[in-house]
């Protein structure tokens, strides 16, 4: 019976857990812990590869870590419960050889994920976390001019599009644009002509773009504060304008337009005053922006 039941158990954990498709973890090297652990992206689709980092006590060498920790750190994932965890497999090693290589963290990798509510939790006495977070359908793409890349795919702050413009080529029905602190204008990105004043920020039916985030660098680069982090989107494509008055005839015609086929007539920023906008059509919103700079 004991025999029996040790083998129930045993098929109904291997139904439960599974590892992640891109799953990988390491130990960071060095002698200052992070203050956190954390997942990046933020907020993931459901196409994303979700990376973490967090923090454990300094140790000589990553072996002296696996024997405190209890063994090879692991992750696995539970679809039904929405938990992701960071386990440690034994055996512990028996014996670490005296060589100093300093360890202060873990860092990896896994998903993409299901979308939900989740959890990232360890099941170490010695590690205790929990970092909960959101897998949603939409994809997330960020903008920050700040970032070092030197990939800019949009996932992530380091990665962001440099480009507002290039955000919103990439940009699907659904998706949201979310734009760091900085000044932003129409004719830069991949597809536009430097010094073009046609350029203008063409919204399309769908998606969110907001503006205000702290970005790239900071402690938490996903907070937000629209007074405090001003995103500029702005016409004056030399920056070159005096006082608002002079040198005016090289800016953008329109710095942001509505969606081209909408029932929302063509939106023009305004022409001799910093206006800030939060809605542009029923299906298209814009949001923590000052607009400047006109013809």
């Amino acid at each position: 019976m004991n025999a029996r039941r040790l083998i129930v158990t045993a098929t109904m954990l291997l139904g439960m857990w599974s590892t992640a498709e891109a799953e990988s973890v390491s130990w960071i090297n060095g002698t200052t812990p992070l203050a956190k652990w954390a997942i990046q992206p933020a907020s993931p689709s459901t196409s994303d590869v979700i990376t973490f980092s967090g923090p454990t006590n300094v140790y000589s060498n990553s072996c002296v870590g696996e024997k405190n920790l209890g063994g090879t750190p692991q992750i696995s994932v539970d679809a039904g419960s929405k938990t992701v965890t960071l386990w440690f497999q034994g055996p512990v090693p028996a014996f670490c050889t005296l060589i100093y290589m300093p360890v202060d963290g873990l860092q990896g990798d896994f998903g993409p994920l299901e979308a939900g509510d989740w959890k990232f939790i360890s099941l170490s006495k010695e590690l205790s976390f929990e970092v909960r977070f959101t897998v949603g359908g939409k994809a997330v793409h960020h903008v920050d001019a700040d970032a070092p890349g030197p990939l800019h795919d949009g996932k992530t702050w380091t990665t962001a599009f440099l480009t507002l413009q290039d955000a919103l080529a990439a940009a699907a029905s659904g998706d949201e644009i979310v734009v760091a602190e900085g000044t932003y204008k129409p004719d830069r990105g991949a597809a536009v002509t430097p010094g073009d004043r046609e350029a203008s920020f063409e919204l399309k039916d769908g998606i969110a773009v907001k503006g205000g985030y702290a970005g790239y660098g900071q402690p938490d680069p996903d907070a937000r504060d629209v007074a405090a982090r001003r995103t500029v989107l702005s016409g004056d494509l030399n920056g070159n304008d005096l006082w608002r008055l002079l040198n005016r005839d090289d800016n953008s015609y329109h710095v942001v337009i509505g969606p081209l086929g909408s029932r929302a007539p063509r939106w023009t920023a305004s022409l001799s005053r910093t206006a800030t906008r939060t809605g542009i059509s029923r299906t298209t919103s814009a949001a923590g922006y000052t607009t400047r700079a006109g013809p």
